[in-house]
């Protein structure tokens, strides 16, 4: 059945005779007419989700036309494809199996142009091969993009079913390996999407037991069964990951970041990926390299742009580095630390007992409470007493 199951993405391609084994074969099999119908509409929804990024096919063959034969691009088609440059970012950004499809119509070109230069200018026997060949003009003359539309589909059908594998996609048993885990579609079947879609943080537990806290427009994916600590990012976050033999792994836009039990907090684009570790440990990497590895302590962050080398690990100001957070995330932090972050987001100076200095605080606090409010929770926490000397003076002791 495996055999016959591998027909289905194909069977624009087969021979009348495989055809008609196939449908004979359906009809004594319900399994694999399920898996026809299921194959129908997942191809359905890649189109839709393919096609809500790019609606014109066309930009694609035009952007592996501009790496593989730049020359043979007009003026139009440069504008065109100048125009639609932010709608590629997000496809690349959505779709990771993208760059994918981009080198099998890379392929399909460069084997187009050979075809067409063998059959259009023959070689005399005697004669030297040249030496290099130059692309020729009017490409889509010879190759009209009307052929590619379907093709587009059908290129990205084929990968995504063979990173997730084929039986994989059509409900078959088969668990998905973490390397398989390569895009960002959802699908139905194997994959939990979450989003943040409110004006408000969302906290968000994970398989494991280790929370994430998603900010407003970011969202997260994970294989729903056999989540193997491996996950897929866009947006801002905070986490904090649970410490265990397997590490834990994030992709994002251009960057990998491994954790062994952590709390940091994480704000990504398309374009750029930042890292800020509260406690713990954590490797950051682009994703194209990830020998280019940089490990941070706690208290320093790092980033990196495009797929360049991540920056040197540097010290945090907290209270600057994670402004955007609206929140203080207190993980095994220092009273003296947590004072020092208080006292520069409110303008006050807290006074610390030297007996309180080396304690540790463990809470996440709104960067718009009280800060009375939030010296009072910690003085529960540490068994302590707090003071209000004057407007802009507090004590802790």
């Amino acid at each position: 059945m495996d055999a016959l199951l591998q027909y289905i993405p194909l069977w624009n391609e087969l021979s009348r005779e495989e055809r008609e084994k196939w449908l004979k074969a359906a009809q004594e099999s319900p399994d694999l007419a399920a898996a026809a119908k299921d194959w129908d509409a997942f191809t359905r929804r890649l189109r839709h989700h393919l096609m809500t990024h790019i609606p014109d096919g066309e930009v694609l063959v035009l952007h592996a036309l501009e790496i593989e034969a730049p020359e043979s691009l007009t003026p139009e088609d440069l504008e065109k494809l100048s125009r639609n440059r932010p709608h590629l970012e997000t496809a690349f950004r959505e779709i990771a199996a993208l760059p994918l499809v981009i080198n099998r119509i890379r392929t399909a070109i460069v084997d187009f142009d050979s075809e067409w230069m063998a059959q259009t200018i023959p070689i005399p026997a005697n004669a030297k091969a040249p030496q290099t060949t130059s692309v020729p003009q009017n490409w889509f003359s010879r190759y009209p993009i009307t052929k590619w539309g379907g093709g587009v589909i059908l290129t990205v059908g084929l990968i995504m079913a063979g990173i997730w594998a084929l039986r994989t996609v059509l409900s078959y048993t088969l668990s998905p390996k973490v390397d398989d885990y390569t895009t960002v579609l959802p699908n139905p079947y194997d994959v939990e999407t979450i989003q943040n879609k409110t004006t408000e943080p969302q906290i968000v537990e994970l398989p494991d037991g280790s929370t994430a806290t998603l900010f407003p427009s970011s969202w997260l994916q994970y294989t729903r069964n056999n989540f193997s600590r491996r996950i897929r990012v866009a947006g801002k976050f905070f986490f904090d990951i649970q410490k265990q033999k397997l590490l834990f792994t994030i992709e994002s836009g251009n960057a990998v970041t491994t954790v062994v039990g952590t709390s940091f907090a994480l704000n990504t684009t398309p374009s750029w990926t930042e890292v800020v570790l509260v406690e713990g440990e954590v490797m950051l990497a682009p994703r194209r390299d990830q020998a280019l590895v940089v490990r941070l302590a706690p208290g320093e962050t790092s980033r990196v742009d495009g797929q360049n080398e991540p920056s040197a690990p540097q010290k945090a100001d907290f209270g600057q580095a994670l402004e955007w957070t609206g929140k203080f995330f207190f993980r095994g932090t220092s009273v003296w630390d947590a004072a020092i972050q208080l006292e520069k987001a409110y303008n006050v100076n807290i006074q610390v007992a030297d007996r309180l200095n080396l304690e540790t605080i463990e809470g996440t606090f709104g960067r718009d409470e009280k800060l009375g409010d939030i010296l009072n929770k910690m003085a529960l926490a540490l068994q302590c007493s707090v003071t209000k000397k004057s407007e802009t003076v507090f004590e802790l002791k």
